[in-house]
């Protein structure tokens, strides 16, 4: 059986010159730059002003004109789709190991990569963040929220990490730990099972882009092979990730 941890995925995928740049655009930006807000707990798809005790640190979102915006929207356009084939894959090998037990409405895949074929997956475009050395922190939280476009919503996060000259300040799930690196990208679903905080950076700032993927299914799904079997397949891991 498949272990939430399994959900999340690393990557390594910007140069060090690449993240150097990125940091850059921020500190040349800063009149730009403001506090970070969080989602009200009593309304997830409210936005606070600053919350200061949920979380510390400060914020610069990219202009979809800037050049560094294409660069980091073809990174994550090429690691998402791996992170794709792999769960897509992950979700495969399991069915195929159950194939002989009680397990109606569902079958072994083939191609585990339809699912990313029939799925539009839209970002919120991108935000650099910076926690300062020793205060910046971000506290328990998940990152999908509760509003009514139940057909496009985020489904999974993405975190990208453009420097590690810090200690600590790493991402803590219940279960897992992302520890920062220059130029990885990590993946994981945007649901509840997903909680995870922000560690404070110890003797070092630390720098993060963050963004989320709202998902919605593609019309015309009609001529799929077999539809009974792969929209169950497709319900499945809907379930899975959204809860």
């Amino acid at each position: 059986m498949n272990l939430l941890s399994d959900y999340i995925k690393e990557y390594v995928a910007f140069t060090k010159d690449e993240c150097d740049l990125i940091i850059e655009f921020y500190e040349d930006n800063l009149e730009y730059v403001s506090a970070s807000q969080v989602y009200s707990a009593q309304n997830h798809a409210t936005l606070h002003s600053v919350d200061i005790q949920g979380r510390k640190s400060n914020q610069l979102h990219i202009p979809f004109d800037a050049p560094i915006d294409g660069l980091i929207e073809q990174k994550i356009n090429q690691y998402f789709a791996q992170y794709h084939w792999d769960i897509g894959k992950m979700f495969d090998d399991e069915w195929q190991k159950n194939q002989d037990k009680d397990m109606p409405g569902y079958r072994h895949l083939d191609v585990p990569t339809n699912l990313l074929e029939n799925f539009v997956y839209e970002d919120e475009g991108y935000t650099i963040v910076k926690y300062d050395a020793d205060d910046g922190f971000f506290e328990w939280h998940f990152d999908r929220l509760d509003d009514d476009r139940k057909s496009r919503q985020r489904a999974f996060s993405c975190l990208i990490y453009l420097n590690d000259e810090f200690e600590e300040g790493e991402t803590d799930f219940y279960w897992h730990k992302i520890v920062p690196k220059t130029g990885k990208i990590a993946f994981f679903p945007s649901g509840h099972h997903w909680q995870h905080k922000g560690r404070q950076p110890k003797n070092g700032c630390k720098y993060v882009i963050t963004t989320w993927l709202h998902q919605a299914i593609k019309d015309g799904k009609a001529d799929l092979p077999d539809g009974a079997d792969y929209q169950a397949y497709i319900n499945q891991f809907l379930s899975l990730i959204h809860i």
